[in-house]
């Protein structure tokens, strides 16, 4: 009869969690290098100058710097934290039961080693979980890139 050791699958789950993000990480970079054929226009533009967010992690200055807002496809408002002037871009999607703060330290380390990070707020289905939203990141990092 087989017996599992335990010690071992406590380890399964956050490694399992740890390569589900970065599968959605790495589908979200390849769909923004992919060409859709479309003119290049989001249907909505991102807006920056609503009323900063801290999500209830981001110091003032960080969340008046980074604090932005998409309006997604379906017409919600979804917040997102923008950080780093790189010219290559990294979109950060947190689990179901995460959120925006989730991913600021490691978008705050992304930043200072040369990347643009945005790490949308993605509850429910969320943002990004409808691929009409990427062009709505798209124009942002090309509008508030650096």
């Amino acid at each position: 009869m087989f017996t599992a050791d335990r010690s071992s699958l406590r380890f399964r789950a956050p490694l399992r969690a740890a390569a589900a993000s970065a599968l959605v990480v790495s589908s979200l970079l390849l769909a923004g290098c992919g060409g859709g054929g479309d003119d290049g226009k989001a249907t909505a533009a991102p807006s920056p100058s609503a009323p900063a967010d801290d999500f209830g992690c981001l110091s003032p200055e960080q969340a008046k710097a980074g604090s932005v807002t998409f309006r997604s496809a379906d017409g919600q408002d979804v917040g997102a934290f923008a950080t780093g002037t790189g010219d290559t871009a990294l979109v950060l999607a947190h689990q179901a039961d995460g959120d925006v703060c989730q991913w600021v330290p490691k978008a705050l380390d992304l930043a200072e080693d040369g990347y643009r990070v945005v790490g949308g707020s993605n509850h429910g289905v969320g943002m990004l979980a409808d691929p009409a939203n990427y062009a709505l990141v798209e124009a942002f990092l090309k509008k508030y890139g650096g």
